[in-house]
Formats: structure tokens, sequence, C-alpha cells
């Protein structure tokens, strides 16, 4: 393609270029002397020795020559943006693939396999360029591809951070036995607790397959709806669910559940968040994300799974017979806006929780409240902006 300032780019991603000049990049990043990045300068360009470093900064130092050479290590059509930016077509073409197999299949032109339990949960749906899980169809309303699941990776650090590099707060002691990770996904947390805790016998259970293959070999993964009759033969002593919000019809009769099947002395432990979002005075009120937060929060009683009910969780523990019971509530700030370092971090992290989760709620809108697909993108338009802007004081109780 063609810049009309810089000539040819390698890639035109949403709003992004990578400029096949030395110039184009020089306008954008600045002059970058490569002392400020601890760099040593030698007559190869390939032979720079940092201690920090960026691709900006090593590519605007280079010289024509070097930039060149350079350009096709480190070419925008490799980035992150740029390869999520073609995750749709893929995604869709993946999808046509499988549906051309099954149809060779039931003709006799492809061997059949032996019967699997996770052949048919591996059989995604796929909605707007997003795929959502089979197992179950409709029980989550989230997507399950790749760009989902980094977002959910990001989430997992980001409750680090809240939680002080925590992965609980259940005291549980050094040497857990057995322990249930609900609504697993990407399996981030049960690898890393199973890391920490080599005692342990970890268990994670997700409705979409998105769990790696190489994990600890005390890290198991299950595809099973924690909404159906639990089968476990072991008793629990820590039963871990993050982020349920959006995922049960009757959240009550889960703790219910966790209560059976945990062994005595043994811990549940709920991190939630809760919609729609908060504000300590009036510059939420009447913006996009004000109207989206609470838009999501109708589809979620549309659909039978509301999404306000961690306020319940405590009077339901009670309720049901479980002792010792904590509670503390967070408040997660949409962005950068209030003062301190740590609800400054913490407002960055769910930031961009918020912005990648936007294009996932896309369906939930409109299928189940009749929205309009350009309708839902003009919503989301503002909400970005409103999410960018310092001035609108939200959070998210937690």
């Amino acid at each position: 393609m063609q810049h009309e300032k810089y000539g040819n780019v390698v890639r035109v991603a949403p709003d992004e270029l990578s400029y096949m000049t030395t110039d184009g990049w020089r306008d954008i990043y600045g002059e970058t002397p490569a002392a400020k990045y601890g760099m040593k300068r030698s007559d190869d360009i390939f032979a720079y020795f940092f201690d920090k470093q960026s691709t900006e900064a090593i590519i605007v130092s280079a010289n024509e020559e070097g930039h060149s050479r350079l350009r096709k290590i480190f070419s925008w059509a490799f980035s992150k943006p740029a390869l999520t930016a073609q995750e749709p077509p893929i995604t869709e073409k993946v999808g046509l693939l499988i549906q051309n197999l099954k149809q060779a299949q039931s003709v006799g032109k492809v061997a059949s396999s032996a019967p699997s339990q996770r052949s048919n949960p591996f059989d995604f749906v796929v909605k707007q360029g997003r795929t959502f899980h089979r197992y179950r169809e409709g029980k989550y309303p989230l997507p399950n591809d790749f760009r989902e699941q980094e977002r959910l990776d990001f989430q997992h650090y980001f409750m680090l951070t809240l939680l002080d590099g925590k992965l609980h707060l259940a005291p549980i002691g050094e040497n857990p036995q057995n322990v249930l990770d609900i609504g697993t996904g990407t399996g981030i947390w049960a690898v890393e607790f199973a890391d920490r805790y080599p005692s342990a016998n970890v268990i994670g259970t997700d409705l979409s397959p998105i769990q790696p293959d190489f994990v600890p070999k005390n890290c198991f993964f299950e595809i099973d709806d924690a909404e159906d009759e639990w089968l476990f033969n072991e008793r629990f002593d820590y039963i871990h669910m993050r982020a349920m919000m959006t995922c049960f019809a009757d959240p009550r009769s889960i703790l219910q559940k966790a209560y059976n099947q945990l062994a005595p002395g043994g811990y549940l432990e709920m991190q939630d968040g809760r919609f729609p979002l908060q504000c300590h005075d009036d510059t939420l009120q009447g913006t996009a994300l004000d109207r989206w937060a609470k838009a999501c929060v109708e589809a979620g009683e549309v659909t039978g799974r509301a999404w306000n009910n961690a306020k319940f969780y405590k009077q339901w523990m009670e309720e049901i017979g479980f002792e010792v019971i904590q509670e503390k509530v967070f408040e997660i700030p949409t962005s950068d806006w209030p003062k301190g370092k740590k609800a400054k971090e913490l407002g960055l992290w769910f930031h961009e929780d918020l912005m990648d989760s936007l294009s996932g709620s896309k369906v939930l809108l409109t299928k189940t409240l009749g929205y309009k697909e350009d309708e839902v993108e003009l919503l989301l338009m503002e909400v970005r902006k409103n999410l960018k802007d310092r001035g609108v004081h939200a959070y998210m109780p937690v």
C-alpha cells in the first residue's frame, strides 16, 4: 500500500501503520538517541548491546541500510495487533473447513475415528467473526477465541495486582491436597496454583476446551457444566471461582454444591465483580458507558443470568451453613482517574480489560436485546471514548 507522505507501508491495521522509511518512524517516535536506552553503537547494526531498549528505539537509531534490514525482522505483519486483525477471517475459514470435513465424513469420504467425549466441545460456534462454546451452547455469553483467551489471561494478571501477587486470600495452608477451579477459562490460575503447590491435585473445569496441553503433572482439566450434578470422587480442601458474574442461572445452588463437595475445614473462595458500573459523583450518569453496562445487565436478566449476584454471596453462604465468612469489597476504577499508585495501576489494567471485552458483548446485545449491528458499533464507539475520559469516575465493585 502507499501512504501519501511516507510511501510504502508494511501493513495497515486499525488506526496503525508500519512505515517503510526512517522518516515515518522519526516523525512519529522522534529522534531517539541510542545512549538513552543504554545502547552502544558499532559498525554493524545488529551488534547493538543494551540493557533496556525498544524496537522503535533501534529502528529510529539506524541508518537507512540498517533500517531496511531491521524492517524485515520487526515487520508489523507479525505483531500482535496485526495477527489479531486476521483472526476473524481465519476463524471463518476454519469453521468452513470443519463443516466440509463433516459433510465428507457423512458420505464416507473420511474414515471415522473412535467416539470421544471431547470431540463435540471442540466444535465451536462462529458468530459475527468470533467463536463461542458448543457444549451447552449459549450458557456463557462471551467468546472463547484467541482474542478472548488473551483477555482472560490479562484479567488474571489484573487480579494478581489487586491481591498483591496472591492467587488466593483463603488461609489454605502450605500443603493443600485436592483443589477445584470452577470456570477455569484458559486454565492459567490452575496451572500457576499447581506450580506453587506441588502437594495439590488441581482440577479445572470449563465449558470450553481452551486450556493448554502442557501443564504441571498435578494439574488436570475437564469439560464440565457446573450447573449439572457434581460427580467428583474427591472432597476438596479448596474450591476457587473467579469472574463468574455472567455464568449461572442459580448461583446459590452452585454455592450449595461447593459446600457439599468440601472436605471438613475446607474453603470456598469467590472473586467476582458486579454490574452495572458505579460512581461516587454524577460523571457516569447519562454516558454511553453507563448505557452499555446497564444494557449488559438487562441482557443478563433476559437470559436468566443476572450480572449483579455477587452482592448476595455472603448472605447465601450464611444460609447454606458456611462458617467464618469474610467479605472484602474493592472498587476497581475504569481508568487511571483516581489518586494513588496502586489505584492508577488497577485502573489501567481494568481499562484494557473493558476495552477488550466490548467486542465480545456485540452478540449479547444483538441476539438478546435486538440491537442492530450498526447501532451497537456506534454505542461501543462512544463507550470507548468514555473509557478514555479520565473525567468519568466510574468503578466496578469486586
